[in-house]
C-alpha cells in the first residue's frame, strides 16, 4: 500500500513530453510543430505575467504616493491634559466615600 499513486501523479502525453509515435517513426516536422505550439503557449503566459507585473508595480507606486502624502500631512495637535481644573474624587482625597446598600428581594 505504500506505493499507491494519487491523482496528482497522473500525467498526459503532453505534460510528460512524450508522443505515442516512436522516435524512429516520428517526423521532425511533428517535433517542430509541437515545440512551436509550446513556445506560443509560453509566450502567451509570459505576456500575461508581464501585464500582471506592470499592474502590480503601478499599484505599489500608488500606495507609496499615498503613504508619503499621509506621512507629510500634519497631524492634529493633541490637547495637553492638566490636573489643575480636574476634580479629584472624594475617595482619593482621603475622605471615605459613602456606599449605598440595597436589599435584594430573595
Amino acid at each position: 500500500m505504500g506505493n499507491s499513486r494519487g491523482v496528482e501523479s497522473i500525467r498526459t502525453a503532453t505534460s510528460a513530453r512524450v508522443h505515442s509515435i516512436p522516435g524512429t517513426h516520428r517526423s521532425k516536422y511533428l517535433d517542430l510543430f509541437m515545440l512551436d505550439q509550446e513556445k506560443k503557449k509560453l509566450n502567451k503566459e509570459c505576456s500575461t505575467l508581464e501585464k500582471k507585473l506592470k499592474k502590480n508595480l503601478e499599484r505599489i507606486k500608488e500606495i507609496e504616493e499615498q503613504t508619503k502624502k499621509l506621512k507629510h500631512e500634519e497631524l492634529p495637535k493633541k490637547k495637553k491634559f492638566s490636573m489643575k481644573n480636574q476634580r479629584i474624587s472624594d475617595f482619593s482625597a482621603g475622605e471615605k466615600s459613602k456606599w449605598k446598600t440595597m436589599k435584594l428581594g430573595y
